[in-house]
């Protein structure tokens, strides 16, 4: 046994603590300080349509990051301008004066037709939130609140998990570092009747799924065919997003139209995107029914359990995001278990410092699919075909995978670059995939002025395209470098819906078609760190630009294939960008 129950639950401890503290420390400022340093916005409703809560904000100030979650508030006449705010903390107004709240996310950005104002959707909100809203009122955005019933389950669940059962070989994993190499499996495996007939032998399985191999069309397929034999089945995730992904997928269609899929805590716009499927407020186990229900909801249920698991199959989505305990609770929960994920993508973030996870060697309890895959003998399978990367696309993002990806993504899918002049329109390879635009960076700067400049420069030109569904995101590790180049993209184009900037964390499930990866010169283990990499140069259909400093390429602590991935790519299609002085304003 590598680590003690005891162990295990002072890491969920340690994080939970962390936790707490940043979060009591932010709500215990100021809540005109956290205006001032934009983790508070007070906006005005403008309507709800389609399910989404539409607010305005004033340009004289940020608006929220796309996919950045929030706490909406309504509070009291008398305090529900800022200007009446005085010096009260974030944590006394909320407590004194709130009406109602509800969590929510930002999923768009607009510009108005005053030039003093944006506009910005958001989604998740409660329908008795929505129910409070009238005509033009203030809604103020603020910090969300962390996660802590889901730590607490899981330390529940470590401590409760009796000794030599089927959880516990999980809990109580001895590390053997087993060289983990996943069977291969193509589109000529009939993978369903693989992955049914592998677990009436060994009750789980690992199915890796790399970038755009389809993973989510996998478990809806596989979903259907158990509900089908009047198995019950749960699906959770991470995030709601993958389960109304799931949910989304034709194969379910008939359940839905049945009543047979469920979800816990179905927002107004998830009720409006899928009419059909069922709102919750306990997960639900019955034959011929599917639950979809987050980390969080499951854990909870999972701490609860007290013998047999309560389901058929448990489908673990996103599993590369779990914590090694999440893992212990799906076992409670499924007598059947499938875990769906990628171990070479980014693990579970943590506030926990990364001195003290290499000190104590939490790595083990914080990734577990890692864990599992390295330290179980559990049976593994892998996607091959990616239906998102192009040939030359699959060709690099295949380093990472012993080049077993094969591209199935559709031939008709081409991008029409001729709108471009040609000093933008040279960086785009007409096989698409990957680009290498090396410039001097200054050593420290997370927003230098001349990179922010040649990303914005790039934006602007892109938006020339005449295709105006075209998708496009600029990522990049650190939130200093999100903010400097968001408000440079807001000045020059202004917020529109098919640009998204944003650290990759936040973005793995992300699509698009245009992807521009910034690599500042500061803390460049944190930008070139494996996962994160893969991550980041995977999302785009049609082209990664990346954008680093010349002198990365020589970084001594690099990854051995991250570096195999810029040096192939140093040699087959790179470009060298002097710095000019005269930048400030774009050609």
């Amino acid at each position: 046994m590598e680590f003690t129950r005891e162990e295990h639950i002072r890491f969920l401890d340690s994080e939970l603590k962390e936790q707490t503290q940043q979060y009591i420390a932010k709500i215990q400022t100021s809540a005109i300080a956290l205006l001032e340093k934009d983790e508070i916005y007070s906006t005005q409703f403008v309507k709800f349509e389609n399910g989404q809560l539409i607010l305005k904000f004033k340009n004289e100030r940020s608006i929220p990051r796309k996919g950045e979650y929030l706490t909406a508030v309504l509070l009291k006449d008398e305090k529900s301008s800022f200007k009446d705010w005085g010096n009260i903390t974030w944590a006394e107004l909320r407590k004194k004066h709130q009406i109602i709240f509800t969590e929510s996310v930002c999923i768009w950005q607009s510009n108005t037709n005053d030039s003093r104002f944006s506009i910005a959707g958001f989604r998740g909100i409660t329908v008795d939130f929505a129910s409070k809203l009238v005509d033009k009122c203030i809604v103020v955005l603020g910090p969300k609140e962390p996660p802590y019933q889901y730590i607490q389950n899981l330390i529940k669940i470590v401590s409760n998990t009796p000794i030599n059962s089927k959880s516990s070989k999980i809990i109580d994993f001895d590390v053997i570092n087993n060289n983990w190499d996943p069977t291969k499996l193509d589109n000529k495996t009939k993978i369903q009747n693989l992955i049914l007939n592998q677990l009436s032998i060994s009750k789980e399985i690992i199915i890796q799924g790399p970038p755009g191999t389809g993973k989510t069309h996998l478990m809806s397929e596989l979903s259907a065919n158990l509900l089908t034999k009047n198995k019950s089945v749960l699906v959770t995730a991470l995030t709601n997003r993958a389960l109304i992904e799931l949910a989304s997928k034709p194969a379910l269609k008939p359940y839905l139209e049945q009543g047979n899929v469920h979800k816990t805590n179905l927002t107004v716009d998830e009720e409006k995107e899928i009419p059909k499927l069922l709102n919750t407020k306990q997960i639900v186990c019955s034959p011929s029914n599917l639950s979809l229900a987050t980390f969080y909801i499951s854990s909870s249920l999972g701490a609860e359990i007290p013998g047999i698991p309560p389901f058929d199959y448990v489908i673990m989505d996103e599993a590369s995001q779990g914590l090694l305990s999440m893992f212990a609770a799906t076992k409670l929960l499924g007598k059947h278990v499938i875990w769906i994920g990628d171990p070479f993508q980014l693990p579970p973030v943590v506030l926990l410092k990364d001195e003290t996870v290499k000190k104590r060697k939490l790595q083990y309890l914080i990734k577990g699919m890692s864990t599992i895959c390295d330290n179980l003998s559990v049976p593994s399978y892998q996607l091959t075909n990616t239906f998102r990367l192009s040939v030359r696309s699959a060709y690099y993002t295949g380093l990472f995978y012993n080049n077993n990806l094969v591209s199935s993504a559709p031939d008709d899918y081409k991008m029409n670059y001729r709108d471009l002049n040609f000093e933008v329109g040279k960086f785009l390879n007409p096989k698409g995939g990957p680009t290498l635009i090396k410039t001097k960076l200054p050593i420290g700067e997370t927003a230098p002025e001349f990179g922010i400049y040649l990303v914005v420069n790039l934006i602007v030109h892109l938006m020339e395209l005449k295709n105006k569904k075209i998708e496009i995101s600029v990522l990049t590790k650190l939130k200093r470098t999100v903010k400097a180049i968001q408000k440079g993209v807001a000045n020059q184009v202004g917020n529109r819906s098919n640009i998204l900037i944003e650290t990759i964390e936040r973005v793995q499930g992300l699509t698009n078609d245009i992807t521009i990866f910034f690599i500042p010169n500061a803390m460049q283990d944190l930008s070139l760190d494996k996962a994160l990499f893969n991550v980041a140069t995977s999302r785009a259909k049609g082209q990664t630009l990346i954008i680093m400093d010349s002198e990365t390429l020589n970084y001594p602590y690099m990854n051995k294939q991250v570096k195999q991935y810029l040096n192939k790519l140093d040699e087959d299609f790179s470009f060298e960008i002097e710095p000019i002085f005269n930048y400030k304003k774009l050609k």
